[in-house]
């Protein structure tokens, strides 16, 4: 029997009146009472086993998605730790490229230092000849 026609067989047995046995599924079986109770018993198992086979799908669900959970927060982590990584290095690059242009700019004057000489009023000079040459250095 299905759970509608044992619903139906125990709702016409806690009546116990025999009119209601007419209207019971169970009327015509033999030893109706014994059956109707193995038939019970049964649906109540499956449906308790139906019972814990969802809940262990619903564990095994949440326990996933905790895991995936974690692992999310995780790589949000290290995602974070790579952006300040990446910073720290972008402003080390910036620094060092800010070094490298003072150097080079310090290096030009240098050189622009070794062409001078000291004119007839011992002043130290630089003859335009000599900066114009330094420019074609530093522009091939």
């Amino acid at each position: 029997m299905n759970k509608d026609e044992i619903k139906k067989a125990l709702e016409c047995c806690s009546e116990n009146t025999m009119n209601n046995c007419k209207n019971c599924p169970y009327y015509y079986i033999f030893n109706c009472n014994d059956t109707l109770c193995k038939d019970a018993l049964t649906l109540i198992t499956e449906q308790e086993k139906e019972i814990e086979y969802r809940k262990k799908q619903y564990d095994n669900q949440v326990s996933e998605n905790t895991r995936l959970y974690i692992e999310y927060d995780k790589l949000k982590d290290d995602y974070a730790k790579l952006q300040e990584l990446f910073a720290q290095y972008q402003m080390a690059s910036d620094k060092e490229i800010r070094a490298q242009k003072k150097q080079a700019k310090i290096d030009v004057l240098n050189e622009l230092k070794e062409k001078t000489y000291v004119n007839d009023y011992c002043r130290e000079v630089v003859e335009i000849e000599k900066i114009d040459e330094l420019i074609r250095e530093y522009e091939e």
